[in-house]
């Protein structure tokens, strides 16, 4: 997925209303030790977390007397509808097919097959669904930071070509309109990160 796409989803989910709070992972023997919460502008909705210890996602709804299940689940449900969620979900799904067709426990056919159909359809609000949405974007957050991070003393850009695979580059500098015009002279500039996380 294009690192455009990435950042241009995580748009569409904030103009919605929602977002991830406490965010925070560690990497451990059998995996990440991880956890976030989804939430709905103060509404936390829904805590998906990991051990670490090699098992699977769990997912904490987080009801209250004042926010009953029956309003998170109209929530979620809101959230799924989110055509930036359902790509999401749909990029996870066929990514872990991917898996399946590297480690040759699928033919070609077979991913070609499966990828179709999750084209073709609408994700279902379920606890997987909701744990993959949550862990996708928790992956996007951290990318996030760390371009943000990156952007406090250096310009960052994309190169024609290298949006696809996620690639991106930065040049220690103030960024104004002539360090800018100078990295273009340099180097075959598509875009500046800058441009695209501004309010994110």
């Amino acid at each position: 997925m294009s690192l455009k796409t990435q950042l241009t989803y995580l748009r569409e989910i904030k103009a919605a209303g929602f977002k991830l709070v406490g965010s925070k992972s560690i990497n451990t023997h059998d995996g990440a030790c991880w956890e976030a919460t989804l939430a709905f502008g103060t509404q936390k909705l829904v805590r998906v977390s990991n051990g670490g210890y090699g098992g699977p996602d769990e997912t904490h709804v987080l009801a209250t007397p004042k926010l009953p299940l029956e309003v998170i689940r109209k929530q979620i449900a809101t959230f799924f509808a989110i055509p930036a969620v359902q790509q999401l979900l749909k990029a996870s799904q066929m990514e872990m097919e991917g898996y399946s067709l590297e480690f040759k426990t699928i033919t070609q056919a077979e991913f070609d097959a499966k990828k179709a159909a999750i084209l073709a359809n609408d994700v279902p609000v379920s606890n997987q669904g909701i744990e993959l949405a949550v862990q996708a974007m928790a992956d996007l957050y951290q990318s996030l930071a760390n371009i943000k991070r990156k952007l406090k003393t250096s310009i960052c850009y994309v190169k024609k070509g290298g949006d696809e695979k996620g690639e991106w580059y930065s040049c220690k500098a103030s960024d104004t309109p002539d360090n800018r015009a100078y990295i273009r002279k340099r180097d075959d500039v598509d875009y500046f990160l800058a441009d695209l996380v501004a309010g994110l």
